[in-house]
């Protein structure tokens, strides 16, 4: 089993990873595209426990989830709602909440990130009912022609459709959270020799990668992806190397303190670096690291100020606050 404070690291860097992609928009976030939304995925996956009943399980993440989408969501597009009004704007407004209520792809800006709750819920539900009713076998094989669609779909147009909700990602983000709960049957993290194993094999795609960069290409929120064997191989190669090396940072005291409040607050992070983001990065263009600092420090304040009043933590973080 992976410790407690491996997890929080993890999601700690996969924010972290977030944060930079969306600030720097180079090389650098091209190569961090390739990884750190399936990092999410297999995590959640890897968390998955098939002991829950299915009806208890959905709705228990449906509330975890939806609560905090929704006001957020809400906080949002009434905020940008004003500049439609202030221009009498009729038209661009009604476009601006029927895109609220479509999710997935039609959210851009400061809401570009908000596919992903709804996918991951998705994903979380669907497996969940998959887990249920199909035996091993007939589950891996599912997850296999998931692929093979996805495959079809590099070669139609279908793939720069806009659709609802982020549901376009399910072929993505279904083998990856399955990998994850394979992680976690197989106690693939137990093993220091498969750890050195992908290791390796990451680093050997990362060579690869620098010679031949244009086999390499992924956005998951639109589920574009050149490559599918290179691309898949390395995200998960990726991903699984980071926990590998999260595993070890628990013993590093000082990092595990710094980094795992971090990933607490990673959906947090999340929802609000980019507002922050927005604001800083007009100032301080040629300062991207301070503008990634702020993207992450300044939704970590707010995130502690949310686990304080039961109001805040139901409507923000979708639970009560704990005595």
């Amino acid at each position: 089993m992976v410790h407690t404070k491996a997890i929080d690291i993890y999601k700690a860097i996969g924010i972290a990873l977030v944060v930079v992609g969306h600030v720097y928009q180079n090389q650098l976030s091209e190569v961090i595209y390739l990884f750190h939304m399936p990092m999410f995925f297999i995590l959640s996956g890897y968390l998955f426990n098939p002991n829950y009943g299915l009806s208890e399980y959905i709705n228990k993440k449906s509330l975890s989830l939806l609560i905090p989408y929704i006001t957020f969501l809400l906080i949002f597009t009434t905020t940008l709602s004003l500049k439609p009004i202030l221009h009498a704007d009729f038209a661009g407004l009604i476009q601006l909440w029927v895109n609220a209520v479509k999710g997935g792809t039609y959210l851009t800006g400061l809401m570009t990130v908000f596919w992903f709750v709804t996918c991951l819920l998705a994903t979380q539900s669907i497996f969940a009912a998959l887990q249920k009713y199909l035996n091993p076998t007939a589950l891996t094989a599912v997850m296999g022609l998931l692929l093979l669609i996805q495959y079809w779909i590099n070669f139609t147009a279908s793939s720069t459709a806009s659709w609802w909700l982020g549901l376009n990602a399910l072929t993505l983000s279904l083998p990856l959270f399955y990998l994850g709960f394979i992680c976690r049957q197989k106690h693939i993290f137990d093993s220091a020799v498969v750890g050195y194993c992908v290791a390796l094999l990451w680093m050997g795609l990362s060579v690869h990668l620098f010679i031949a960069p244009q086999w390499y290409q992924l956005d998951m929120k639109f589920a574009q992806i050149n490559s599918i064997s290179l691309v898949m191989l390395y995200a998960v190669s990726a991903s699984l190397s980071i926990m590998f090396i999260c595993q070890k940072l628990v013993q590093a005291t000082g990092i595990a303190r710094l980094l795992c409040p971090l990933g607490a607050a990673s959906l947090t992070i999340m929802y609000l670096h980019q507002p922050f983001h927005f604001l800083t990065k007009h100032y301080l263009q040629q300062n991207l690291m301070i503008v990634s600092l702020i993207a992450l420090l300044c939704p970590l304040g707010l995130h502690y100020l949310f686990t304080k009043k039961s109001l805040l933590s139901r409507c923000f973080l979708g639970r009560r606050v704990t005595a």
